[in-house]
């Protein structure tokens, strides 16, 4: 059942001068009571047949979408994705119906796959429904509606939790990413000011999940902070940010190519001159590469693999001095 916080935080929700919208592409098949669900939500419904045209639906007020299974899995999936990169998606919550969420621990596996907040079955009861839609309601709702924090406060902390959900570190932290570490550590403690959980606790308690979203983002600050004030870190950082393989530091997600070039660095120094030589192929620098990765082989001299990879860097880098003085017109 819902907790007295919830109901505050419900309360607050219904007092609450803008009108919060429902989007729901689930099919005809969803009945009369689950709309008076989303009704006794607070929430705004409009009905959508075309899926092509839920995402650009999405706006400002949009709190809900909600999907049905006639959709296909794999489309469902390529919308959520589409909808987790909108910039107020923070904002968002998302809800799948499918009978086949009887099952549970399947609903739980494609909620965790699609990341969505709710999976269930369209014979779902209507409290129950009400009671889970009202709870991940509260917790996409913008901190500033629920008046619990000053409102340059709250605003702050709202803008910091969309930047989490679609920008990367140097956004996030409001730096430029040719920031030098006193800058970030300055952007850093500014932002831990606003966000630090302890500030908040007495106001923003029972408000549902509220503290807990400030508490998460101050961790996340925190990560970005320990990140980009290591210069190994960051620039496996921005290596992963090039590759577009991640918006957060998680090198084992890198191309398989690029990891096994990283796998064969036995030191830090190497590992380093490495991911200077891989950022400076994949923008095109060939001679910065072939200087890396010389480096490199300087630090681990009897690494033979490392050895043949810096020589196979070299031969293109050679390739492209060639080409280029060709192009110039030095033949010489």
């Amino acid at each position: 059942m819902i907790d007295s916080s919830q109901k505050l935080a419900q309360l607050a929700l219904g007092k609450s001068r803008a009108q919060s919208y429902g989007l729901v592409c689930a099919g005809s098949d969803v009945g009369a009571q689950f709309y008076s669900v989303l009704a006794a939500c607070n929430l705004v419904v409009e009905t959508l047949d075309d899926m092509s045209k839920l995402v650009q639906s999405v706006t400002l007020k949009t709190r809900l979408v909600v999907l049905g299974d006639q959709n296909g899995q794999g489309r469902i999936g390529d919308i959520c994705k589409r909808l987790k990169r909108l910039e107020y998606s923070h904002q968002l919550a998302i809800l799948v119906l499918s009978n086949a969420f009887s099952d549970r621990e399947f609903a739980i596996r494609q909620q965790q796959i699609w990341g969505v907040d709710l999976c269930l079955p369209k014979t779902t009861p209507k409290d129950v429904l009400i009671e889970k839609v009202s709870s991940a309601l509260i917790d996409h709702r913008p901190i500033s509606e629920f008046g619990c924090l000053p409102i340059a406060i709250a605003n702050e902390i709202d803008s910091v939790l969309a930047r989490i959900h679609t920008g990367n570190y140097y956004t996030i932290l409001g730096v430029v990413p040719k920031a030098d570490e006193a800058q970030i550590r300055s952007a850093f403690h500014q932002l831990a000011q606003v966000l630090h959980p302890d500030r908040h606790r007495a106001r923003a308690a029972q408000y549902g999940r509220t503290l807990r979203r400030i508490a998460d983002a101050y961790k996340r600050v925190s990560e970005i902070h320990s990140v980009l004030t290591s210069t190994t870190k960051r620039r496996e950082y921005d290596l992963c940010l090039l590759s577009a393989t991640s918006l957060r530091h998680e090198p084992e997600k890198l191309p398989q190519p690029l990891r096994s070039e990283l796998e064969l660095c036995k030191t830090r120094r190497a590992r380093v001159a490495v991911v200077e030589s891989l950022i400076a192929r994949l923008t095109g620098h060939w001679k910065s590469a072939y200087k890396s990765m010389h480096t490199a082989v300087s630090a681990e001299p009897d690494n033979f693999p490392l050895r043949d990879k810096a020589e196979s860097v070299k031969k293109v880098y050679m390739l492209c001095a060639a080409s280029h003085s060709v192009s110039n017109g030095n033949w010489s």
